[in-house]
């Protein structure tokens, strides 16, 4: 009789365990409850930015504005009520919503190794608010919650470290001077690199996570690896005969690479949605 109370505990204990979902090993959250959450905060959003908008026009109208909003002292304390309320309202969604993203953040900063190049508190807080800003901009239909703040995370550091190098390059001696619209120009294409570099980190992050979800293709991370060394290499250009030269040379063989080929294929549609490029 014990056991079998201990075997109905003990099934009931597994079944609760299939029926929460699991966080994929890559991909620090779960985007099919984080999404949502995005949309719900941008609806309270939408409201705040709504009634600040309308004050603003009362407290400081446009002197060209035809019909001007004119409201009492009483009005406007209402009002100031109402926006606190909403920012009240937003706030436990937004908090959730950045207790999430912090985990993508501080994923962005060790697997790029950005801390190695500005200090870590400088990076996660130049993350903390790109992403922040990008929130009321995010759109499911062109990809997914992760791939939207994993990029802007990634750009908002990269751009932090471009403009220092620039400022320490226009810091130069005056001696230096005549160099300085070479040096300027290298600085530019660096960043034309930089954000070519970026593209390829989001796809090759994109088709990992997309491996991890399925368990039969577990054997297809070294050939992504690959895939992402050989992009790096040529720039972002891509030849199919090339890359399986370049694979080849590394030990991949050539069922492994046509599997490959045909798992990008059979998630061509989902690829595209999320990174925009196939």
């Amino acid at each position: 009789m014990f056991t079998g109370g201990q075997s109905r505990m003990s099934s009931s204990t597994e079944s609760s365990k299939k029926d929460k979902p699991t966080v994929p090993k890559n991909y620090y959250f779960i985007e099919h409850e984080v999404a949502p959450k995005i949309l719900e905060w941008q609806k309270l959003y939408e409201k705040q930015k709504e009634i600040e908008n309308y004050l603003e026009k009362s407290i400081h109208p446009d002197p060209e504005d035809e019909f001007p909003i004119e409201l009492s002292d009483l009005q406007i304390e209402e009002l100031k009520k109402q926006l606190n309320t909403a920012i009240v309202e937003a706030k436990p969604t937004l908090d959730y919503i950045m207790t999430e993203t912090y985990k993508i953040i501080k994923g962005v900063i060790f697997r790029a190794e950005l801390h190695k190049k500005e200090r870590f508190d400088i990076c996660f807080q130049i993350a903390v608010e790109a992403c922040i800003k990008a929130l009321p901009r995010f759109n499911p239909e062109f990809g997914t919650a992760f791939n939207y703040l994993s990029l802007t995370a990634k750009r908002s550091i990269i751009y932090y470290l471009i403009k220092k190098a620039k400022k320490r390059s226009l810091s130069l001696d005056y001696e230096y001077m005549d160099d300085s619209n070479l040096k300027l120009q290298n600085l530019l294409q660096q960043e034309e690199h930089t954000l070519r570099n970026l593209e390829i980190e989001n796809l090759s992050d994109t088709v990992d996570n997309m491996i991890d979800d399925d368990n039969e293709h577990k054997s297809l991370h070294h050939v992504n690896k690959e895939l992402r060394e050989y992009l790096f290499y040529h720039q972002g250009k891509y030849d199919k005969k090339d890359f399986f030269k370049w694979a080849k040379a590394d030990g991949i063989s050539s069922n492994l690479l046509r599997k490959f080929v045909k798992f990008l294929k059979e998630n061509r549609e989902d690829l595209y949605k999320q990174v925009g490029v196939y």
